[in-house]
């Protein structure tokens, strides 16, 4: 029997599996936040899993996104994820840096000085 080989190829697999989810696992211990999504890099993106990539664009929330679209995320292909990723990051960054500059959550502040 290859009992010993298929032990040893499961623990591989599951080993590239940990480390493929290991943003999926680390974003479960803490609640995923916009700046979490905002600093996530180009390849962190391109690496997650279908999952993953569900998971950032629910959590960020993008207001392109309507309530049917959200509840299709699952079936949408892998590049279509990836990209829709990349707009709940940039979202997420407009959101944080308009936070900063206005102190509130939910509009930017408006300087009318002209200089």
């Amino acid at each position: 029997m290859k009992t010993t080989d298929s032990s040893t190829a499961s623990k591989h697999k599951q080993s590239g599996t940990h480390s493929r989810n290991r943003f999926l696992q680390e974003a479960q211990a803490e609640a995923l936040d916009h700046g979490l999504i905002a600093d996530l890099a180009n390849e962190q993106i391109r690496q997650m899993a279908k999952e993953e990539l569900v998971r950032v664009i629910k959590a960020a929330n993008p207001s392109v996104l309507n309530a049917d679209c959200r509840q299709r995320l699952h079936l949408f292909d892998q590049v279509t994820l990836q990209r829709l990723a990349f707009l709940a990051r940039y979202c997420c960054q407009n959101h944080i840096s308009r936070t900063q500059i206005s102190g509130k959550g939910r509009h930017a502040r408006f300087n009318s000085k002209k200089k």
